[in-house]
């Protein structure tokens, strides 16, 4: 666990540098007011991630010192504009890979056992949700002057920066340890279902609310469910994006069990008398248009 979470922590700082980048780029390019400062209020957000993470991974008895990271690479279809690949950015790392995180989080909730983790994974899970209303405010934003005809086609393309190529293969069960997931690692057979349910009932939904095709992302889906091998043209991504060996940001709700299914357009979480989170089951999908201010959870 250790590692698990020296691997988060490397992550989240990924990420600070991400949403620090992506903040002066929609600022740069006249952006709506409130999605320039949720992408840099997540900045913040991720930089306190970092330390929760590094935290836990100390008590675990990681012993590597300081967690560092390489800045974030842009991602993006060669070719596009600024103002698009911007648009395609925001849309793969918030609205698509943070509904996922959050999704991942809800159930890592559910399932951990251990007060500390607990207490980290809601902490993190509060922040996710708001990090993938941005993505869905952006997307909001900008189809409304016009933009994002591009994403319908580089759809797989994202889908595929999101995952390693293993995720959908055969699970070992012998080699899992199910005392993991009271620790915040959840199996990966529970990471591929949240992934497969998030991407159905939460982020294809989402893209055709706001006119995206995205039967692109359901055939891609359902041949990985198949195990046939994914191709997307290298042409469609950035230099930056197919240099990255790591692309942890993008990966992290795999590696990282980082999992609340995000609505697309609104969120309305159902709490319990203790006030955590409801599962993704309890969430409800309403939508009338992003609530990028209210809370999602109580």
């Amino acid at each position: 666990m250790a590692g698990v979470w020296a691997f988060r922590a490397r992550s989240e700082r990924e990420a600070a540098s991400r949403f620090g980048r992506l903040a002066a780029q929609l600022e740069a390019e006249d952006a709506a007011a409130v999605v320039v400062a949720m992408a840099k209020r997540a900045e913040d957000d991720e930089v306190r991630h970092v330390e929760i993470c590094a935290g836990l991974a100390a008590r675990y008895g990681h012993r590597g010192g300081a967690v560092a990271s390489e800045p974030a690479g842009e991602i993006g279809p060669r070719g596009a504009g600024s103002r698009e690949r911007l648009l395609y950015e925001v849309v793969a790392f918030c609205a698509v890979t943070e509904s996922i995180n959050a999704a991942l989080m809800t159930v890592s909730h559910e399932r951990a056992t251990d007060p500390a983790v607990r207490s980290a994974v809601r902490e993190i899970l509060r922040d996710e949700v708001t990090h993938a209303r941005l993505g869905w405010a952006h997307l909001s934003a900008e189809r409304a002057r016009g933009g994002g005809a591009g994403l319908a086609a580089a759809l797989p393309a994202m889908l595929s920066g999101t995952v390693r190529d293993e995720l959908f293969a055969p699970v070992n069960e012998a080699s899992a340890d199910p005392r993991l997931a009271g620790h915040g690692e959840l199996p990966r057979e529970v990471r591929v279902e949240v992934f497969t349910r998030t991407l159905e009932s939460v982020v294809f939904p989402g893209l055709e609310a706001h006119g995206v095709d995205a039967s692109s992302g359901r055939a891609w889906l359902a041949r990985a469910r198949s195990g046939a091998p994914q191709r997307v043209a290298d042409h469609a991504l950035s230099s930056a994006h197919s240099r990255d060996p790591e692309r942890s940001a993008w990966r992290r709700f795999l590696d990282a069990s980082t999992g609340t299914t995000v609505a697309p357009t609104d969120l309305r979480p159902v709490t319990g008398s203790s006030g955590d989170p409801a599962t993704p089951a309890a969430m409800e999908c309403v939508p009338n248009g992003p609530s990028v201010h209210s809370s999602a959870l109580a």
